[in-house]
């Protein structure tokens, strides 16, 4: 009877090592997770930083390419001179003859 006793202990100390064992894996595992997560959001965060970085370094670069060039000089005595010249031949996009119903003089 003895030997039953002690074998019933074994069993139910075999199942609590078990139990804790399977508490221990869980929370490694867990905490793998967590780790995991820590590491993507990081990563995520990095990116997001890296990427605003760049858009705000081309963003300025590009609006300083496209500001027009102006050159500023002294002013002087004189007059201003602005012509335009060319040529061109005109045509109406849609013309409609129109005729009074009455002869006559018009004043």
């Amino acid at each position: 009877m003895d030997k039953e006793k002690k074998k019933g202990k074994e069993v139910k100390a075999d199942r609590e090592e078990k139990k804790n064992r399977g508490g221990e894996e869980s929370r490694k595992e867990k905490t793998d997770k967590e780790e995991n997560g820590k590491r993507i959001v990081g990563k995520v965060f990095i990116g997001f930083v890296v990427i605003t970085v760049l858009l705000t370094f081309f963003s300025k670069s590009l609006y300083s390419y496209r500001l027009p060039v102006v050159t500023v000089t002294s002013p002087k005595q004189g007059k201003l001179d602005f012509s335009v010249e060319g040529a061109a031949k005109i045509s109406y996009a849609q013309s409609t003859p129109y005729y009074p119903e009455m002869d006559g003089k018009i004043k």
